[in-house]
């Protein structure tokens, strides 16, 4: 029975640790439709603004390798290399932070710019699982659900992609009848940084090569994620937060982008500028800039309903999630609807990304108080089974119901605290332990 009692204590208190620690995120696959949008007359949520767009995703473009060098100002290996990009921004190209949710890995920024949801900290190790993909609603679904032409070196099934396919955009771009969509996975300065960091000569050739490619399309370019001085990424250092972002359209002068843009903000918008509805589980907020001022207010409508539905849904499947209060009041008005979905917003990102500390304090409190009754207790009496009985039932109820409102929580916690000090002092009464006392000078 001792046996039995202490080997369920240890397993129960790996599980609550690894329940605060290991943070994962329930997917709903579900998909969104033109049906489900009715506050437009258009054919599908909203009229499509443009007939063919570019996206460029460069892997690990950090914000300071697009910014142009000012006369006279210093140059490095990988800033002023370039000057294609700020040949655009001259006729009218906007260019932003854009900032990344860590983990800063590739398939997880892959993740978050298709789908417009949140990554968690476990999420990080699906970047090396070989049969990881994408199964949430997403651009690429929602692209083909309307018949848009798509290309692409990057599709949600992929999880390597060559360099060499990357060339053939050429050959789409000056095609007779380009694709509605074209997105492009240049892999060039993440390959570069891996091997040779920022501060290296041949970071400076595969920027004026990307450049070249820029310079040449009517795009949206963008990076997943940033790199440290080091050539690394995958934390949440500004280095490898502050992707960097390009928006350019010959027919439009866009306004400055916002300053707290957000990744998983341009899923929305691309969505409705495509004329698609927005992906099941965004999260992303639209871009008002990239909008006519005619539609910006429809936009935050549709965004609006969309994320409110998600939130619905997710609540529901979820029910210890506590997002139901901030769903519960409807409004029309745009700046509430806006306060609404960055309040939802910051509530998941707290929870997907925010380790639960309390669950991580009792685990380790029960994993040390299991060993140390191991250690001082050669067996249990009856009242000791009894007490240690109640503690495992304790630990269910917060394996199950979680830290938050949740009784055995506290109840837990002082069983533990008085067990840790009761087995403290039996090991500090043990025979050994006095005759080692007695010995030291």
């Amino acid at each position: 029975m001792r046996l039995l009692l202490l080997s369920l204590s240890f397993v129960f208190s790996l599980i609550i640790f690894q329940s605060g620690f290991l943070l994962k995120r329930k997917e709903l696959h579900m998909r969104s439709k033109c049906s489900d949008a009715k506050l437009l007359h258009s054919e599908c949520w909203m009229q499509r603004q443009y007939k063919k767009v570019v996206v460029m995703l460069v892997d690990a473009l950090r914000y300071d390798f697009m910014v142009p060098v000012v006369e006279h100002g210093s140059r490095s290996f990988f800033r002023g290399h370039m000057p294609g990009v700020a040949k655009l921004m001259k006729n009218g190209a906007q260019i932003g932070v854009f900032l990344a949710d860590p983990p800063t890995t590739t398939l997880q920024r892959i993740k978050a710019l298709t789908t417009g949801t949140l990554p968690t900290f476990i999420d990080a190790g699906d970047n090396f699982a070989p049969s990881s993909n994408i199964n949430e609603d997403n651009l690429f679904v929602q692209a083909q659900g309307r018949n848009l032409s798509l290309w692409s070196n990057q599709e949600p099934s992929q999880r390597q992609v060559e360099w060499p396919k990357c060339l053939l955009l050429h050959d789409e771009l000056r095609s007779s009848h380009p694709a509605d969509l074209i997105v492009a996975h240049l892999l060039g300065v993440d390959h570069c940084g891996h091997k040779y960091g920022p501060n290296h000569i041949q970071m400076s050739d595969t920027l004026r090569k990307i450049d070249e490619i820029i310079s040449e399309t009517l795009l949206i370019v963008m990076g997943d994620h940033g790199m440290t001085t080091t050539g690394d990424h995958g934390g949440d250092s500004d280095d490898e937060t502050h992707a960097g972002l390009l928006v350019f359209s010959p027919g439009r002068q866009f306004p400055p982008l916002p300053k707290n843009l957000r990744q998983i903000d341009l899923v929305p918008s691309l969505s409705l500028l495509l004329g698609l509805p927005i992906p099941f589980s965004n999260l992303g907020v639209v871009i008002e800039s990239m909008f006519p001022p005619n539609l910006s207010e429809q936009a935050i409508a549709l965004n609006y309903e969309q994320v409110r539905r998600f939130a619905s849904s997710y609540a529901a499947a979820n029910p210890s999630f506590q997002i139901t209060s901030i769903i519960t009041h409807d409004t029309t008005v745009p700046a509430e609807q806006l306060r609404t979905i960055h309040n939802l917003q910051d509530s998941l990102r707290a929870a997907w990304t925010q380790f639960d500390q309390v669950l991580m304090r009792l685990g380790v409190f029960s994993f040390a108080e299991t060993l140390l009754c191991t250690i001082s207790c050669s067996s249990l009496s009856a009242a000791q089974t009894v007490v240690r009985s109640g503690c495992l039932l304790l630990q269910l109820s917060v394996i199950f119901g979680g830290s938050n409102d949740n009784p055995a929580v506290s109840l837990l916690l002082v069983r533990l605290k008085a067990a840790l000090k009761n087995s403290r002092n039996v090991i500090l009464n043990f025979p050994w332990t006095k005759n080692y006392s007695n010995r030291r000078p």
